[in-house]
């Protein structure tokens, strides 16, 4: 298998707001990752303002300042995870097959899990962190299809729902692994969607 197509990577990718001073700059990044940690180790609920302020050593004001809510302060982690490329790939069913293990060797990390549980729920209410998530999904099919180009093929939104969805609905609904079986069944009907 190639590497994982996407790692956490705070200081790679640049947010709303990292023009500023690299002091502030730096103390974001901080926070961001101390962000991580606090989901880690406890998921949604460990992640509070007032937790983050003590672990990270920041004033509550200055978190509230650039993310008002906790869901803000995600929205910000989950944008600034990379796309990583990944190892060469014969074929396009190479290309699905690690995709599909990467985005579940993903979401198996206890903090990736939490943060798109977290931007989920609050998506039902919240057309912010809605579009948050469309925008991380557009970010990550554009991956998938930069992947893909040799071949001349891609994915359109609904395709990638049909490669990402088994995925989401056995980490977040069934609660149960993502088989090599799974994976191949994917990659199959993937394969034979594309036509090629």
């Amino acid at each position: 298998m190639s590497e994982l197509l996407s790692q956490w990577s705070p200081g790679d990718r640049r947010g709303p707001g990292d023009d500023e001073d690299p002091r502030v700059h730096r103390t974001r990044q901080h926070v961001l990752q101390t962000a991580r940690e606090l989901l880690a180790e406890g998921g949604p609920p460990a992640l509070t303002h007032t937790a983050l302020s003590a672990r990270a050593r920041v004033s509550r004001q200055t978190l509230y300042r650039y993310w008002p809510t906790p869901e803000d302060l995600v929205a910000d982690l989950v944008r600034r995870r990379v796309t990583v490329p990944a190892g060469p790939a014969t074929d396009v069913a190479t290309v699905l097959a690690d995709y599909v293990r990467s985005l579940s060797a993903a979401l198996a990390d206890p903090a990736v899990h939490s943060a798109y549980a977290m931007l989920m729920a609050a998506a039902v209410a919240d057309s912010a962190v809605a579009g948050v998530l469309h925008e991380v999904k557009e970010d990550r099919r554009a991956g998938l299809n930069e992947r893909l180009a040799p071949w001349g093929c891609s994915v359109s939104t609904d395709e990638f729902a049909m490669v990402v969805g088994p995925v989401i609905y056995l980490v977040f609904i069934a609660h149960r692994p993502v088989t090599d079986e799974v994976v191949a069944m994917v990659v199959r009907d993937t394969v034979a969607r594309l036509r090629v």
